[in-house]
């Protein structure tokens, strides 16, 4: 009798023990099953050189980046934004215990300008591993600055285009210069001068024309005066 009392506490003590534990696992459970949901992530990054990829040195994006999750009928199940996200530092947000299914995560940058898809569908399955979306963008200042560099790069070739245009212009006007020389010494300045022989050819010089005209002149008074001097003598006789 005394044996049985005191094998008695003992055997109760584990029946309270394994009562609990079944208690504890009857909890767990749905946490856990809870727990085995899919996990959807979303990843901003500065995309300083607007090629879409995140690149080294491209920093992540702390703030400015809200996301919405859209279930496979459009409405719109849960929201996040960066702006004080617990892993906001690696430009983190995120959306847990997620059903197998499809879902479309839009993003939304006021502040930003996207260089990746702002809308993209997933699928997530209960159980697997997390899905991550980057997300790229640029700062609207840094847009309009690699906009201006572009332009004044355009315009710099630009000038060196024409420049280069003029320089080789005036080249071939010189090299047209220098054979119009070379031309006419050695073709028609030597038809010049033989010409000029030929007119010039014996003892007389040539005369010019004023002085050819004065010379007929001179000549055309003198016969005139002899035939004068012809008619006095004729009248004195």
């Amino acid at each position: 009798m005394g044996m049985n009392t005191v094998w008695s506490k003992p055997m109760r003590r584990l029946s309270s023990q394994i009562l609990i534990c079944l208690l504890l696992f009857g909890v767990a459970l749905p946490l856990f099953a809870q727990d085995s949901g899919g996990q959807l992530w979303v990843q901003s990054f500065e995309d300083r050189n607007g090629n879409g990829q995140r690149d080294a040195g491209e920093p992540f994006l702390t703030r400015g980046v809200s996301v919405d999750l859209l279930n496979a009928s459009g409405v719109v199940m849960a929201s996040g934004t960066l702006d004080g996200a617990p892993y906001a530092n690696q430009g983190f947000v995120g959306f847990l215990y997620l059903d197998s299914g499809t879902y479309t995560v839009a993003i939304i940058s006021p502040d930003l300008r996207a260089n990746t898809p702002d809308r993209v569908e997933v699928t997530i399955t209960a159980g697997a591993a997390p899905i991550t979306v980057l997300y790229g963008a640029q700062r609207v200042a840094s847009v309009e600055s690699l906009a201006t560099s572009e332009s004044s790069s355009l315009l710099n070739s630009e000038l060196a285009r024409v420049a280069f245009s003029g320089f080789a212009a005036l080249i071939v006007i010189g090299v047209m210069a220098f054979l119009g020389v070379v031309i006419y010494t050695l073709v028609l300045r030597r038809r010049y001068q033989t010409e000029m022989k030929r007119y010039t050819t014996g003892s007389m010089r040539a005369a010019r024309a004023d002085e050819t005209g004065e010379a007929a002149r001179t000549e055309t008074y003198a016969r005139a005066r002899t035939y004068e001097t012809v008619e006095e003598e004729d009248e004195e006789v």
